[in-house]
């Protein structure tokens, strides 16, 4: 790669998309000893048409995350899944960026907008547990009603928009070289993960490491107990600052009490049914785009529209 190390900017990025295996490959990624990934792994910094979601307001502040490159760091990246589905993102990285990496993970539009539902309604910026409903807002959602109350971007909960990823990946393609862009399908990465791990370490550049080990990652969940997870993912600022005080006094600053709270009060949840009538309008909805993503790809991805929810 290019960037001197020591300039701790990255030069990777995970823009997409999100509930496609991003997560476990983060994490595989995090263990290399030759790569970093930003803390936290989703800044958000190059959506700008998303509001209150940014880890850093200046260049400054987000090269500040990435404080762990060092000498022997090859490749450094920043995973946040929006940037494709963001409007903005994308040509901002190119700015910042022209000869960056680009890393996508694609999956079945109806598995992916099920599955997202899912991982908002447990982050509380998802009010309505029943998918169909959810999915029936959108016009709703659109004039700026029946938005759930904790909700910060509601731009992130118009499940239909997020998962339509040929046309996100045309917008990709006409930004960056082809060259520069690494695609993983979701099929492919649970099919082998070895083999699709080594792919991207050999686009990013790095040595291999000789991994071995997959643990599955990030399975679908739900909250054991809605109230508290209200004060866990959202701790009030008098709560967030006493936290930090007894874990100060008591010499813990680096222990995640709140994330150990929020695991303790998650548990594992059953994938989502829909009804086929819903199936069927979403296989419609998508049929399109899915048909554009296998042009721009050069796969064929049709069967995405006959298979059940994974």
């Amino acid at each position: 790669m290019n960037h001197p190390r020591a300039s701790r900017r990255p030069n990777f990025f995970l823009v997409g998309a999100p509930k496609s295996g991003t997560t476990a490959l983060v994490r595989y990624l995090k263990e290399h000893p030759r790569i970093v990934v930003s803390n936290p792994k989703e800044t958000f910094y190059f959506c700008d048409d998303f509001q209150g979601l940014a880890a850093a307001s200046s260049e400054a502040e987000y090269l500040d995350l990435f404080s762990d490159i060092d000498a022997e760091t090859l490749a450094a990246g920043d995973a946040t899944t929006v940037y494709m589905y963001s409007q903005t993102a994308l040509q901002r990285i190119h700015d910042f960026d022209p000869n960056a990496r680009i890393l996508v993970m694609l999956r079945r539009p109806i598995d992916l907008a099920i599955s997202y539902h899912a991982e908002h309604l447990y982050g509380l910026s998802e009010d309505e547990p029943d998918f169909e409903k959810a999915w029936r807002r959108y016009d709703a959602r659109l004039r700026g009603e029946q938005l759930p109350p904790m909700v910060i971007e509601p731009k992130l909960i118009q499940y239909r928009d997020v998962a339509m990823l040929g046309a996100q990946m045309q917008r990709l393609f006409g930004i960056f070289d082809r060259e520069q862009v690494h695609v993983v399908l979701f099929d492919d990465f649970v099919a082998d993960t070895a083999a699709e791990y080594e792919g991207v370490l050999r686009f990013l550049g790095v040595p291999s490491d000789g991994r071995r080990d997959f643990p599955v990652v990030n399975e679908r969940k739900e909250n054991r107990f809605p109230v508290l997870a209200r004060l866990l993912h959202r701790p009030p600022p008098l709560l967030s600052r006493a936290v930090a005080r007894a874990k100060k006094a008591l010499g813990m600053e680096h222990a995640g009490v709140l994330d150990f709270a929020r695991r303790f009060n998650t548990a594992p949840v059953q994938k989502a049914q829909i009804s086929e009538d819903l199936r069927r309008e979403m296989r419609a909805c998508f049929e399109p785009d899915v048909a554009l993503l296998s042009s721009l790809i050069g796969r064929d991805l049709t069967h995405w529209l006959d298979e059940s929810v994974s």
